[in-house]
């Protein structure tokens, strides 16, 4: 065998045969319709599928809100947890800083506490004492270094 040269296969290899009857394009038809009328209907899937619903609706006090936006990476895919104040059929009524936010029952979670009791506000912190003296303030960085600035750049 040399490259570039055509290959001859001896003829006892392939044996001389009719055309097969599939490839008679008048039988192609009548054929066709056979095979058509052969294949079974399937029936539809029924969708009649029941959604997830929790069995604390009735109860919680507290829901997550899913914010329904594109979100940053590593950023929580619920916002909570508020306040339930009434319930309807589709529709919590939520406590959402401060102001009255319908919310779809498809966006809620509902929230466990520990307590019994949310806190309805935060605790009280004392205000910082305010120094009367004229000192310079000290500053520092976040290493927690005081930084001594020289007395010709500090006003």
């Amino acid at each position: 065998m040399v490259s570039g040269t055509t290959l001859r296969i001896p003829g006892q290899l392939f044996a001389a045969t009719s055309q097969p009857t599939w490839w008679d394009p008048c039988s192609y038809v009548d054929r066709l319709w056979e095979t058509m009328n052969k294949l079974k209907i399937t029936q539809p899937r029924l969708q009649s599928t029941i959604a997830f619903t929790p069995t604390e609706w009735p109860t919680c006090t507290h829901i997550f809100i899913r914010r329904d936006a594109v979100r940053q990476p590593l950023q929580a895919i619920y916002d909570g947890t508020f306040r339930v104040l009434r319930r309807e059929e589709k529709v919590f009524i939520a406590d959402h800083n401060g102001k009255e936010d319908a919310v779809s029952v498809d966006r809620l979670k509902p929230a466990f506490l520990d307590m019994e009791t949310w806190p309805t506000n935060k605790p009280q912190m004392p205000p910082n004492p305010v120094s009367l003296d004229n000192k310079k303030a000290v500053t520092t960085i976040r290493s927690r270094r005081r930084v001594h600035w020289p007395d010709r750049y500090s006003a």
